[in-house]
């Protein structure tokens, strides 16, 4: 009786087995990879030359669109290092630590309340579109 029982468990396991690794026969086009294209981005960082620029484009772009970044309201100095050091120490970006300071120079220059920009106005969000209409 238990050689049958251990037998059952075999073959049990071995249909699972097969199962899960699909069947021999199954098609190529059913085990293939899907493939996802996303959009272009189509906002970018002003250009700058600062050296926070490229040290941005480099490292920012890995976790979120430059849309997202441009789109942040006017920020000091010290919120954007807070923002930065934000996305390093809790959400693990892999900012080196000698970038951190040319990137804050860079935001805060461009994006926030550190001075005028020469690289051009912010963009517009729909939210701001949408908070300045006439009703």
């Amino acid at each position: 009786m238990e050689s049958k029982i251990k037998s059952i468990l075999v073959a049990t396991g071995l249909a699972v087995v097969s199962v899960a690794m699909g069947s021999p026969d199954a098609s190529p086009a059913a085990s293939r990879a899907i493939e996802i294209v996303l959009p272009p981005d189509t906002v970018f960082f002003a250009p700058s030359p600062l050296k926070g620029f490229a040290a941005a484009q480099s490292n920012c772009v890995v976790c979120h669109s430059t849309e997202y970044i441009r789109s942040q309201p006017t920020l000091t100095r010290a919120t954007w290092k807070a923002e930065v050091s934000k996305m390093k120490n809790a959400f693990g970006a892999p900012i080196p630590d000698d970038q951190i300071e040319l990137i804050v120079d860079y935001l805060a220059q461009t994006y926030g309340s550190g001075g005028s920009s020469p690289f051009g106005p912010r963009p517009s969000t729909p939210k701001q579109d949408a908070g300045s209409r006439a009703p």
